[in-house]
């Protein structure tokens, strides 16, 4: 079954089996992480203003700001069991708020931002957060607009490796085995950001 209900309960659950696992401090979904580049651009717009800026665009869940330790400038994050409000809220990172002509955070906090693919729809601006690197350091800061999104993506999985008694080959190993539980024939592929960085 692949309906967006189903698919929401797998993701839960998959969630909620590695949360249980005593190696695993936290685990988020974005449809894009840290270490690959965003797929999706758009044009936003402050609402009232001509000023438009083209910004790369991902879903994320209302744990990846904190997972990722993401500093905010302004606002808050999206709401913990608030899916109704999250869906119709967006943040921005330093960079893009800049490029829709916004220099004061604070005050436009609560703002409305129009989606120039749907402009019929607008949301209400939450949050604005420092830039981040995406991808490797040597790349400059993107504009990147934060969508709620709990259907979909790619999970990021922080672990703990102190005192809990496993190995890093048996925790993948459990990794592994909550997957193909949750998600049987489906393939596990897996990277450590710190790598994955190093790489570029």
């Amino acid at each position: 079954d692949t309906t967006w209900h189903v698919k929401r309960k797998t993701l839960e659950l998959f969630k909620e089996r590695c949360r249980k696992l005593p190696f695993v401090s936290d685990i988020t979904s974005s449809t894009a992480v840290p270490g690959e580049s965003y797929r999706q651009e758009t044009y936003l717009s402050l609402y009232g203003s001509n000023a438009k800026g083209l910004v790369h665009q991902t879903g994320v869940d209302e744990h990846f700001f904190g997972m990722y330790q993401m500093k905010f400038l302004a606002g808050h994050d999206f709401i913990p069991d608030a899916r109704s409000k999250n869906r119709s809220s967006i943040i921005l990172n330093k960079s893009a708020a800049k490029a829709l002509g916004i220099f004061d955070f604070d005050n436009v906090i609560n703002s409305r931002i129009i989606d120039h693919q749907d402009p019929d729809v607008t949301y209400h601006l939450i949050g604005i957060v420092d830039d981040h690197h995406q991808t490797s350091l040597k790349y400059e800061m993107k504009p990147m607009a934060f969508k709620f999104n709990e259907f979909r993506g790619h999970f990021s999985i922080k672990m703990n490796n102190a005192g809990t008694g496993h190995t890093g080959s048996e925790q993948l190993t459990a990794l592994k085995r909550v997957w193909e539980q949750t998600y049987p024939g489906a393939s596990f592929d897996v990277y450590d950001l710190d790598e994955k960085f190093e790489a570029e």
